[in-house]
């Protein structure tokens, strides 16, 4: 049986706009009708002149709105600061017309320290 989605509108916010490089991120919601399960779809877009030996990354960080202005309160001493997501993104070397990605699922601590563990595609 095939699941039904509703998605959101594509918000756009133009990060970086300065002539040899634009950088956009795109945000969309969607909801699994028959779950009730939502999910946010973040997509980087980026205009500049990559170079084959390059690397490409790309994070993003987040807390919870109810957070925001909390951040250091009980609840996240020595604790969770922040979540966040990262992409690096590099030529494949024996087929340069594709890319190697690696994914790496980031947190942050209140104390600055950084934890994460990644994956490769």
């Amino acid at each position: 049986m095939e699941q039904k989605f509703r998605f959101g509108p594509v918000t756009t916010t133009k990060l970086i706009d300065t002539g040899p490089v634009i950088w956009h991120l795109l945000t969309q919601t969607n909801v699994n009708e028959d779950t009730g399960d939502q999910n946010l779809r973040v997509t980087h877009k980026l205009w500049a002149d990559i170079f084959a030996e390059d690397t490409v990354t790309f994070e993003i960080s987040f807390v919870p709105e109810s957070k925001w202005s909390k951040v250091d309160d009980a609840d996240y001493s020595g604790g969770l600061g922040e979540d966040a997501g990262r992409c690096e993104l590099s030529i494949n070397e024996s087929d340069p017309q594709f890319w190697d990605v690696t994914l790496t699922d980031i947190y942050y601590k209140c104390n600055g320290a950084a934890s994460a563990s990644t994956g490769t595609d």
